[in-house]
């Protein structure tokens, strides 16, 4: 007959790892361009749903909402641009969806980065181009 909270509730909640990999030549801009997009929308759509994100990026690695709101994850979004990225980590959280963006799949695929998708430029084409262009 009394009122209980469970403190913890967040902590069972799926959580959505995204992975933005730096390392895109020149060539590709407008396909890293996109990738930056496509990261946003994700971001703020699954905040929408209050549903757990982690996103990292070349040292960049924030959760939300635990560490911090999704505005800084979009103002890093608004800035970065392509660089010699870092060598890639496995995943944080084993039970994660993963959500990579990445021009070497084959990297990330070797390190754990499996129990969801992985978007290149030949599966995920800058709209008006092909795949290949």
């Amino acid at each position: 007959g009394e009122l209980q909270v469970r403190e913890f509730a967040r902590e069972e909640e799926p959580l959505v790892e995204i992975l933005l990999d730096l390392d895109v030549p020149p060539p590709l801009g407008d396909w890293f361009e996109y990738a930056v997009e496509c990261c946003a929308f994700l971001v703020w759509r699954l905040a929408s749903q209050d549903a757990g994100i982690r996103f990292r990026a070349h040292g960049y690695d924030v959760r939300v909402p635990e560490e911090s709101d999704i505005y800084a994850i979009l103002k890093y979004l608004a800035l970065v641009y392509p660089q010699r990225d870092r060598a890639p980590e496995p995943p944080k959280d084993e039970n994660s969806y993963q959500i990579v963006f990445t021009i070497q799949p084959q990297k990330f695929y070797d390190l754990g980065w499996n129990s969801g998708r992985i978007f290149t430029p030949d599966n995920l084409a800058v709209p008006g181009r092909s795949a290949a262009g």
